[in-house]
């Protein structure tokens, strides 16, 4: 299912919903957005970085909900930020 000519806060809630979002004017080919729900680490599995820090000194490390997106060369960018343009944008398309 695809919905078109979506204003950011209504793209942003289906991503919320399992939808791949993007901008119709985006260059890059492939290019979209996709929310990675919220969870919790087990301190043992921690692997790397800020979260196997935490696991010195906590039980667990709960990972927050946030945005990637998948770039044209099929790379996965963690923790993106829209641009202004990108939240006042009414050009979004979300997709399953």
């Amino acid at each position: 299912m695809i919905k078109k000519n979506l204003k950011f806060g209504e793209a942003l809630e289906l991503a919320q919903q399992g939808y791949k979002i993007a901008r119709d004017g985006w260059n890059g080919k492939g290019l979209y957005i996709m929310f990675v729900p919220g969870s919790i680490i087990k301190a043992r599995n921690a692997k790397r970085g800020p979260v196997k820090e935490l696991a010195k000194t906590q039980e667990q490390v709960e990972i927050l909900g946030h945005f990637d997106i998948k770039m044209a060369n099929d790379q996965v960018s963690v923790g993106w930020r829209p641009t202004t343009p990108d939240m006042l944008g009414k050009d979004w398309t979300a997709f399953i």
